[in-house]
């Protein structure tokens, strides 16, 4: 008698709040159906199977239920693959908000990136299958974050 069991799903989320025309943020998505795309087979093999889920967050409520405090974020079962927060003003957020709003940046080989690449969403899957992706420490959601700013400005009639 055989027994067939489920692939155990590793959930990786997107959070963004503009991908028609953040660079950051169509950046992001591009990099993680990349990364998805070669880890696929890889995690099927293992008895696992990738799910992603992509999240337009539209109100500073549902960030704050998020957690949501810079865009764009990826997950990983829920553990952020950026281990701290840091921004850089972004001119297409800025101009939407009609303030000034920063975006996230990503810490990957000793540099700066406003987006992760691909290959580090890879390398921070695996790491998290492996249990060795530390918690990261970044702030949850605020009116006074980046994204709570931008929401806030962009539900302003």
């Amino acid at each position: 008698m055989t027994t067939t069991t489920e692939p155990t799903e590793v959930l990786l989320e997107v959070l963004y709040l503009d991908a028609r025309t953040c660079s950051p943020c169509r950046a992001t998505l591009g990099a993680v159906d990349e990364a998805a795309a070669e880890l696929g087979r890889h995690l099927e093999e293992t008895g696992r199977r990738l799910t992603v889920r992509t999240i337009h967050v539209t109100d500073p409520q549902q960030a704050e239920e998020l957690g949501f405090v810079s865009s764009p974020t990826v997950r990983v079962d829920g553990t952020d693959i950026e281990l701290d927060l840091r921004e850089q003003p972004c001119g297409t957020c800025s101009a939407l908000a009609g303030e000034q709003v920063e975006c996230r940046t990503f810490a990957w080989r000793g540099e700066r990136h406003p987006s992760p690449p691909a290959e580090m969403i890879v390398s921070r899957i695996l790491d998290h299958l492996d249990g060795t992706l530390p918690a990261a420490t970044g702030p949850r959601a605020s009116g006074a974050s980046s994204v709570g700013r931008f929401l806030t400005a962009r539900a302003v009639p």
